[in-house]
């Protein structure tokens, strides 16, 4: 907790007297020390780890609750109180940055913190996000921000976040000097030695390639687990967060939002007698509202009430399943070279470029989108099973075949852009580099055969394992079908209209789509998505992998100026 209390900097510097008392040293004596305790764990491969009871400390099971967020973010002055110990909240947030930022940099082979940081830091980004944007409705003028109690809190976050910057920036001017220094006593040493000095050479050059990643490496670690938007953020808090009762999910979250969707504060009234599916459309209603975001619809799950409209969430059932589909991958080759093969995740454009999302409710079960119809699904695998080495001949087959019909209906240039989107996608799932397997397997699976299935998985499994995650076609299958299964998602095939300006081709659907389902691009909405025609408009189905579309690529032959209206029942 002291060490919490300090902002989660060992030797006790912080940024900002106010946390710690005025007698606290902060400015460049804390960043110099921090460069130099950096510096130190860089040459010596090893960094001071922290206390021992940081870990039961940040695992608690308080950070996972849902009534959390109205503890930390509505609390005029928080405290976190852990048996007879306290840290302001403040110092917790400079803490959460400390860690995080150290984390970030590639210390992690060294020093590792608990994987309830990532909760802790989920947290303060929210925290940060909400306070700043509860200023701004304030009506707070820029020249007069710093007189809230929000502002300031924010400015001395903002000013320990430069902090660690500079320190970061001391610690390369250091240790590039210090490296100058040894490739200076390594030459003297070969021009007098000769061999022990190649030795030499030799025995520390580790130490020199791990220092180059120090500096220069910005890890993925915590990238997709961490909203980029404040849209996100509430949605994400609002799905993994725990509550005992599922009305809570609604209730838990209404003091939060409610300040997004209200110019004055109203009470809150709790109606636990209202049926869960009124609670959820609620919530729904309530969200879109603070969020302004139609990516809203990324989390609609599967299950459906059968007495609320097909668009509200259950989120029972709900998941981030669609929402990770926005990324792709791209291997980092010279960490492979030196490790086990990593990649960095980056997000795509959007299927319809970042564009607004326009909405409104038309009656209480009506949600009118604007956006075009840009094709059908033609053909749906239905429920792929996942395959193991135990799996059965028809087990095989029928899995088999799921991929081999859509694949077989384009040319070899369309399935190699398939399979490395879906390796992309699998990569993402499951965060293992795949490396280049999926070559193998679309060159197998791609090629119209009789063969049966047993003579197809072997194909697959003789395939080599290359270089760097040396995993092969067979294993690559394997984790897609595991992906499909778990999510429950199915291969489908689209066939397009004139809109798509001639595009089709073979995504990733929600289990319940069927053929003669259509396929629709909605403004505002980052992916397309499955609809399904019923009694006075569309069924929602849910959101659709189409590779080819992520990137805006058939959004950008549509004109935004004349969308058409698609009323979701």
């Amino acid at each position: 907790m002291e060490y919490l209390a300090n902002g989660g900097v060992s030797f006790g510097y912080l940024t900002n007297r106010a946390v710690n008392g005025p007698n606290t040293t902060t400015g460049i004596q804390m960043e110099l020390s921090l460069a130099l305790q950096w510096c130190k764990g860089a040459y010596t491969n090893h960094q001071n780890g922290y206390f021992n009871g940081l870990e039961d400390v940040l695992n608690r099971p308080w950070i996972s609750r849902l009534w959390t967020l109205q503890e930390a973010l509505l609390s005029q002055e928080a405290v976190i109180v852990c048996g007879k110990k306290e840290v302001p909240w403040l110092a917790m947030v400079h803490a959460i940055e400390q860690m995080s930022f150290v984390s970030s940099k590639g210390f992690t082979g060294s020093l590792t913190f608990p994987i309830g940081l990532l909760h802790w830091r989920r947290l303060q980004l929210f925290w940060l996000r909400y306070h700043g944007r509860v200023g701004l409705q304030r009506g707070d003028a820029p020249q007069t921000m710093d007189r809230t109690n929000e502002c300031k809190m924010l400015l001395q976050v903002e000013k320990h976040m430069q902090s660690l910057n500079k320190a970061w920036a001391y610690f390369r001017f250091l240790y590039f000097g210090l490296f100058a220094l040894w490739l200076w006593m390594v030459a003297a040493q070969l021009s007098i030695k000769g061999i022990p000095g190649t030795i030499l050479l030799l025995t520390e050059l580790f130490s020199v390639l791990r220092g180059f990643q120090l500096i220069f490496s910005s890890r993925r670690q915590l990238r997709l687990s961490l909203p980029d938007r404040d849209n996100d953020a509430i949605i994400t808090e609002a799905l993994t967060r725990q509550c005992q009762k599922p009305k809570d999910r609604y209730y838990g979250l209404l003091g939060v939002i409610g300040d997004g969707m209200r110019s004055f504060p109203t009470p809150i009234t709790l109606n636990y007698s209202s049926s869960l599916s009124d609670t959820y459309h609620e919530l729904f209603i309530d969200l879109l509202h603070y969020t302004k975001s139609l990516d809203l619809l990324l989390f609609t799950s599967h299950d459906k009430f059968s007495d609320s409209p097909s668009w509200v969430i259950d989120w029972r059932s709900a998941s981030q399943r669609w929402s990770k589909a926005r990324y792709w991958t791209r291997t980092i080759w010279w960490v492979a070279a030196r490790d086990w093969p990593q990649f960095r995740a980056y997000k795509y454009s959007g299927a319809t470029l970042e564009s607004t999302s326009v909405w409104n409710f038309r009656t209480r079960n009506q949600l009118v989108v604007h956006g075009r119809v840009i094709g059908g699904l033609v053909w749906s695998s239905g429920r792929i099973e996942a395959i193991s080495d135990l799996s059965t001949s028809r087990e095989l087959l029928e899995n088999i075949q799921s991929f081999q019909i859509p694949l077989t209906c384009f040319g070899s240039h369309f399935q190699k852009k398939v399979a490395r989107a879906l390796s992309q996608f699998v990569e993402i799932h499951t965060d293992i580099c795949e490396g280049p397997a999926w070559k193998g397997w679309y060159q197998i699976l791609g090629q119209p055969t009789v063969d049966k299935a047993y003579s197809i998985v072997h194909q697959l499994r003789s395939c080599g394992r290359r270089w760097p995650a040396f995993y092969n076609a067979w294993d690559f299958h394997q984790r897609l079908s595991s992906i499909l299964s778990r999510e429950e998602m199915v291969l489908a095939s689209c066939s397009a209209t004139g809109y798509a300006s001639g595009y089709s081709g073979i995504g990733i659907a929600p289990r319940t789509s069927r053929g003669g389902d259509v396929v629709a691009l909605i403004s505002g909405m980052s992916m397309p998505v499955v609809l399904r025609q019923g009694q006075g408009g569309y069924e929602f189905v849910g959101p659709i992998f189409l590779p080819g579309t992520m990137e805006g690529e058939v959004w950008k032959n549509i004109d935004e100026d004349n969308l058409d209206e698609i009323v979701l029942v």
